[in-house]
């Protein structure tokens, strides 16, 4: 079966072909008498009633043979020919968009035009019709074009092919040389991308759009090419030369301009290029905040997004994504708002609906201050006269509030102390205590629904420090002040910076011996518990000081090691074969067995979940 037959559906067929050939007999086709009776048994007498026979029957049986379809082609290709279609060539070439459709408008005919009005998204008086599609109906469309149109696209080739030269094959509107037919066209094209996609639409095999940005190379092209960039990077890590990455991809058979090379780099894989004064350009990671990754991505989408989404396209951009880290980055940004559960838009686009309900949040506040106590934000909200979405926009306005605390799970209550009263329980019962007490059995002695908090209040909270396991004590017994431990914390970032971001928490008290900023009384688990609570580190089993998140970090490497072993390993084991993980050593066993992805049978050797 041909493939023209087996594709070409009767709607196609009905807006392509002229009517009186699908008018035209069976027997002017030439087909032989046995065809011509197969097909009149089936009710099948003109070209127009083969076409509207499903491929399926049309197959089913093979009682219309293969040889037959390709006669019916050899015709098809003989009377069906686009640019002996009726419609004037274009005299003169427009020097403005609106001008060139009032060109091609009649020379396309009305069911052609209406389809390149809705492939190139602009408005038209035309019905939108069915064809435009069909793979068969876009080729139609393409060569018919070409056709009546073969001045203008002459012209945009050449035009094009210095603009490329120029931009190393990528071209942006703002790039186009002023007086030129190409930039008149994009100039006054609504919108503006219409006249790239027209062209990228008319000579797919030489151009392609991505982004509002034209590329000398067709779309497959362009893909494989983005496609060889994350292998290579991903094999050779950052940072690497621009030059060199374009060098690979030719060596692989996937030569692009530097242009191409770049746009691939920023867009496709989120890098960054930068101008090293030694190497030229260099592609490293992406430079920007996480802050700025989703003020993008937010301001890209054109609704509020859930927080799901909003991780997922994170991952998607940047490949990594902590998702409680993007948490806290979205409660912390004022520049982001949450308009519902899990729902997160930039604050930007509901200027109005927060200020038509600050007074609904003032009402709230004074009924929270009058009625103390904990208080359900959502019910008050609809006590006033509002709704769910309101209830949010209020709790954005409550939480600048001074008058108000919140407590969370959507409950709130009067600010009326400085520190929560469970806080001040705690400072109570330990100036009662006067000195440091057992944590174990302090947390026994607690009420069981307070027990839970109490526990985070004391390792935690920057009022309490653990001079020795399992004892917690008041940081103001100690000879600390703000001053004081904020040389701490300078010195030891310093110290850390001399060491590689890691060192045994025994060197640096001995250091501060030395120091005015040590004392017999500062052992090394006051120390740790010090800098946990107030500064950016934190301590690894084994007494080891380092920068904030190394511990995930050398989590995720103990992982990809135990998982590429392929079998169980022990720490020993580990330390056996990456001698680089020496200092780690006294952390290794307990990281080891704490991880929920590994598994351990004899609590010694682990291996992959």
């Amino acid at each position: 079966m041909s493939q023209a037959l087996a594709t070409l559906r009767p709607c196609v067929a009905a807006n392509l072909l002229p009517r009186a050939l699908l008018d035209l007999d069976l027997a002017d086709l030439g087909l032989p008498a046995a065809a011509r009776l197969a097909c009149g048994t089936r009710q099948i007498h003109t070209l127009g009633d083969l076409l509207a026979v499903e491929p399926e029957a049309l197959a089913a049986n093979g009682w219309f043979g293969p040889e037959w379809a390709d006669q019916v082609r050899q015709v098809l290709t003989q009377h069906w020919q686009p640019s002996a279609s009726p419609g004037r060539p274009l005299d003169a070439l427009p020097s403005d968009f609106p001008g060139l459709l009032r060109e091609l408008a009649p020379a396309l005919g009305p069911v052609h035009f209406a389809a390149l009005c809705q492939l190139l998204q602009v408005p038209t008086s035309e019905p939108a019709p069915v064809t435009s599609d069909g793979p068969l109906a876009r080729a139609a469309l393409r060569a018919r074009l070409l056709a009546v149109a073969a001045p203008l696209f002459d012209q945009l080739c050449r035009e094009l092919g210095a603009e490329l030269y120029a931009f190393d094959g990528m071209v942006l509107a703002e790039h186009l040389a002023a007086g030129s037919l190409l930039h008149s066209l994009v100039a006054t094209a609504e919108p503006p991308r219409a006249m790239f996609e027209l062209v990228a639409f008319a000579m797919p095999q030489q151009f392609c759009t991505q982004d509002g940005r034209l590329f000398g190379m067709p779309a497959r092209q362009l893909r494989a090419c983005g496609k060889q960039l994350r292998r290579h990077l991903d094999a050779v890590g950052l940072p690497q030369p621009v030059a060199a990455i374009a060098a690979h991809l030719a060596a692989v058979g996937c030569p692009a301009p530097m242009g191409v090379v770049q746009h691939c780099l920023r867009h496709d894989l989120q890098l960054a290029v930068v101008v090293d004064p030694h190497q030229g350009e260099l592609a490293i990671a992406d430079p920007r905040s996480p802050t700025a990754r989703l003020l993008a991505i937010l301001t890209a989408a054109a609704a509020p997004m859930s927080f799901d989404d909003l991780a997922f396209a994170y991952r998607e951009q940047h490949r990594r994504c902590s998702r409680l880290a993007l948490q806290r980055r979205l409660g912390a940004e004022p520049r982001f708002l949450q308009v519902g559960r899990g729902l997160w838009s930039l604050r930007e686009r509901h200027a109005a609906a927060l200020q038509a309900t600050a007074p609904l949040a003032e009402q709230v506040a004074r009924a929270l201050a009058a009625r103390g106590g904990k208080q359900h934000l959502a019910s008050l909200v609809v006590e006033f006269g509002g709704d769910e979405a309101d209830a949010w926009l209020v709790a954005d306005h409550l939480r600048r509030d001074p008058r108000v605390r919140f407590l969370g799970r959507g409950e709130a209550c009067p600010a009326t102390h400085g520190r929560s009263q469970v806080l001040e329980q705690l400072l109570l019962d330990f100036r009662r205590a006067g000195g440091e007490v057992v944590m174990s059995r302090f947390l026994a002695n607690q009420p069981p629904e307070r027990r839970r908090l109490v526990g985070r209040l004391l390792q935690a909270n920057r009022w309490f420090v653990m001079p020795e396991p399992d004892r917690v004590d008041v940081l103001s017994n100690y000879p600390f002040n703000p001053q004081r431990l904020r040389r701490l914390l300078d010195h030891t970032t310093a110290w850390l910076v001399q060491r590689g971001g890691h060192g045994a928490l025994s060197d640096l008290k001995q250091e501060l011996d030395g120091r005015e900023l040590g004392g017999g009384w500062l052992g090394p688990v006051l120390l740790g518990d010090l800098l946990r609570r107030h500064g950016e580190f934190e301590v690894l089993p084994g007494g080891v000081l380092c920068r904030a998140g190394t511990t995930r970090l050398l989590q995720r490497s103990l992982r990809r090691l135990v998982r590429a072993a392929g079998q169980p390993v022990s720490a020993a084991d580990l330390l056996a074969a990456h001698p680089e993980l020496t200092e780690y050593a006294a952390a290794l066993a307990t990281l080891l067995s704490t991880d929920p992805l590994l598994q351990s049978r004899d609590g010694v050797r682990h291996e992959w979940a």
